[in-house]
């Protein structure tokens, strides 16, 4: 831009000089009949017009017309004509250009306002916008200005016209007017911040857009970041039905390792296992899972001594953490399956399955989804460890829970404690930092392993190939209505 710049300027001089030229080439040949004597009068630009022609007394700028000869004979001294760089006007115009009469807080004015000098585009690299990014942040009235960083506008400072800005837009779209207890509601509503989707960073009421209670229930939705931060939207009400399968719980189970979650749904109809043990069922997504560890009593299982929190036992009944098994164990004889449900009940309760590859897959999609609607970023070993695992601590002093504070939120009521694994012949090889859930699913590598699912203090991860000979936890799902 410079160059172009200092190309202008030039080219203007030799333009001047050229029509200053042509212009006394005229007079020369004129015919005055009272030519002005020789060595007189010069011609110079005057710095006052830039362009006119003005004669005076000039020992070294000589322009004449010889008589001598009867010719008309043009001649100059060593510097004839000469152009007075003051007679040029050295400074720049610097200017904004923006079309826009409206904008939107926290989002970019468009079309963007742009930047010239001397009609020569800036690159936005060379500019400094007022506001920043030319993104207003306040409502209201604003005049928008740019300054130039660098080039021969280096320095300058353009306003732009004024702009009005107004407040995001945040909008809930629904359809439904119906729902039931447990489901969501169907089709799910969508939200638009002026005019744009948005799909995360979103807390519901209901939460996750799931009733959890009968009658006419007000729908609405909070964003958490981006440009409409802070604003709820009403996306009107629907009626529910309540079927009598889900309720809502507070406090502890009845065998106190058990912390409900208020938002969550569980069954009221609690799985019984074939020793008469019972457990929590939470409803997460469109899935029923047991909240707690299968504890029913197979020979060769056992659970952790919570006394040496690493030797086995064998009598563990109401234990917190569960019993640990074999694969061969679970499956009791039934085949490896991958499908949806499962099919194999294995040594689960009547009307519950052991799940698959597939059904976890669908667990874990799930809390992936709704992490991303809470703005909660990272991999997905951190996404499941921050909502699936138990928030309860083994600092809490009663022998049970997670180290060093290495829980997690426990969003779904899923409640993952450390039940830890280990090798048939020896013991847990942790403490207190360790769960691992088999899948119905063998190793599609290997014949003697099968897969599983592990949380560690602060993450978890599907493992596609683990010895059957091993033992660790197993949590039920329920079988489709």
């Amino acid at each position: 831009m410079a160059l172009t710049y200092l190309g202008d300027k030039i080219m203007k001089k030799i333009l001047f000089s050229a029509s200053l030229a042509l212009a006394l080439f005229a007079c020369s040949g004129s015919d005055d009949p009272n030519p002005t004597p020789l060595g007189t009068s010069s011609v110079t630009p005057s710095s006052s017009s830039g362009n006119d022609i003005s004669s005076s007394s000039s020992s070294s700028s000589d322009v004449t017309a010889s008589s001598s000869s009867g010719d008309n004979t043009l001649s100059s001294s060593s510097s004839d004509v000469t152009a007075s760089s003051s007679s040029i006007d050295d400074t720049p115009i610097f200017a904004c250009v923006m079309t826009a009469t409206a904008g939107t807080k926290n989002m970019p004015i468009s079309p963007a306002p742009t930047a010239t000098c001397d009609g020569h585009p800036v690159t936005s690299g060379g500019l400094t916008w007022i506001p920043g990014n030319y993104i207003p942040v306040v409502a209201g009235p604003l005049v928008v200005s740019v300054t130039a960083n660098l080039g021969p506008c280096q320095g300058m400072t353009a306003e732009c016209p004024s702009i009005t800005v107004h407040e995001p837009t945040l909008t809930c779209n629904m359809t439904a007017t119906t729902g039931k207890v447990g489901l969501h509601i169907d089709p799910a509503p969508t939200v638009s911040c002026s005019g744009s989707p948005v799909t995360t960073g979103l807390t519901w009421t209901p939460a996750n857009h799931t009733p959890h209670a009968a009658g006419n229930v007000e729908v609405s939705v909070t964003v958490e970041n981006g440009v409409c931060a802070g604003k709820t939207a009403e996306c009107g009400n629907i009626t529910v039905e309540d079927e009598g399968l889900y309720e809502t719980k507070q406090g502890f189970s009845p065998n106190g390792w058990y912390e409900y979650r208020p938002d969550a749904l569980y069954l009221k109809k609690k799985p019984k296992d074939n020793d008469g043990n019972d457990y929590e069922a939470v409803l997460i997504g469109d899935q029923v899972w047991m909240a707690e560890n299968l504890r029913v009593n197979v020979e060769g299982s056992v659970c952790r001594d919570l006394e040496t929190s690493t030797a086995k036992i064998i009598e563990c009944d109401n234990h917190p953490y569960g019993r640990v098994y074999n694969w061969n164990m679970i499956m009791d004889e039934e085949e490896s399956s991958n499908f949806n449900p499962s099919g194999v009940r294995g040594i689960c309760p009547d009307g519950w399955h052991l799940p698959s590859k597939v059904e976890w897959d669908i667990l874990v999609e799930f809390a992936k989804e709704t992490a991303s609607t809470m703005g909660l970023t990272g991999t997905e070993g951190y996404i499941l460890h921050s909502l699936l695992k138990s928030k309860k601590s083994y600092l809490d002093g009663d022998g049970y829970g997670w180290h060093n504070n290495s829980g997690g939120e426990d969003n779904f009521g899923f409640s993952v404690l450390p039940g830890g694994d280990l090798t048939a012949t020896g013991n847990f090889s942790t403490t207190h930092n360790a769960a691992s859930f088999w899948y119905a699913t063998q190793s599609a590598t290997n014949a003697n392993g099968a897969m599983n699912r592990s949380f560690s203090a602060a993450s978890s991860q599907e493992n596609a190939l683990v010895q059957k000979t091993t033992l660790r936890s197993v949590r039920c799902v329920k079988d489709p209505d």
